[in-house]
């Protein structure tokens, strides 16, 4: 069904039904709840910590010492985060802590080839985001600073990571 055709059903219906029609949608969905419950009380701090936590879920995951994190899931709760539109400066921020989460994970645990790849996309990704919403300043001063940290990631990522930033620019 397409927008349009949606939004000709909604003004047809009665209130009630249409009362009733969103009660029905919240209770059985847990997106739907999840968004509701940010749109009437909008407390930005705490779905950043709610998803924080997700994602810090996420990274942990690791077996012998290797990384069995999903980027796929990574990038889908970011997503997730940014379909809340809290705020452009707010998604910034969500995408620069989970770039150093990554890359300061990268130290204890060992990443497969496809991490490695993954994170630098979502580098570049960020990049590109705020480049496209005149933030780009911010973004790489970030990426700068976590590049310049030798404590944070092997030589191996980091250098992975510069060779990514130089092909954008």
């Amino acid at each position: 069904m397409s927008k349009t055709a949606l939004r000709k059903q909604l003004r047809e219906m009665p209130r009630e039904e249409l009362e009733q029609v969103v009660m029905e949608l919240y209770e059985s969905r847990k997106e739907v709840k999840d968004y509701f419950d940010f749109y009437l009380d909008p407390d930005v701090d705490r779905l950043m910590d709610r998803y924080r936590k997700l994602l810090l879920k996420e990274a942990s995951r690791c077996s012998r010492g290797y990384s069995r994190c999903r980027i796929s899931a990574i990038r889908r709760l970011i997503k997730e985060f940014s379909g809340f539109d809290s705020g452009r400066e707010y998604e910034m921020e969500m995408m620069v802590w989970t770039l150093k989460m990554l890359v300061g994970k990268e130290r204890d645990v060992r990443y497969r080839e496809t991490m490695y790849n993954g994170t630098a996309r979502l580098m570049r990704d960020m990049i590109a985001f705020a480049d496209r919403h005149l933030m780009a300043d911010r973004a790489m001063a970030h990426v700068t600073s976590l590049l310049a940290n030798k404590n944070l990631a092997t030589d191996h990522f980091r250098r992975l990571l510069k060779q990514e930033l130089e092909n954008l620019v």
